[in-house]
């Protein structure tokens, strides 16, 4: 394809396009690891949020025995994962379907 004053340059190009793929990938996959933990951590600040809120208005106290302990400690229970990880999951399908970018307002 190339003339032969110009096939010294094959390996370079060879190279370079391969390591401008991998960066690209690693960006990629790291945009993947960023979502996920943002996701995580954004159901986890909701859920704690929520139940805050629950404590303050009483409302955790007319909740049955069953459900949680009283008075109610979250690393105790699994009633703030139940709420936080499904939180996580919708932010994480978010950001990928959205190509990890904020829309309008938020830009």
């Amino acid at each position: 394809v190339m003339g032969p004053d110009l096939n010294h340059w094959v390996p370079t190009i060879i190279d370079t396009s391969i390591k401008v793929i991998a960066v690209w990938f690693a960006t990629y996959l790291q945009s993947c690891i960023s979502a996920f933990y943002s996701g995580l951590r954004g159901g986890r600040i909701i859920a704690e949020s929520i139940f805050n809120i629950m404590t303050e208005r009483g409302w955790m106290d007319k909740l049955p025995d069953f459900l949680t302990a009283k008075p109610f400690d979250p690393d105790q229970s699994y009633l703030d994962e139940a709420i936080q990880y499904p939180i996580a999951a919708f932010g994480f399908y978010y950001q990928i379907t959205h190509g990890f970018a904020l829309e309008f307002p938020w830009n």
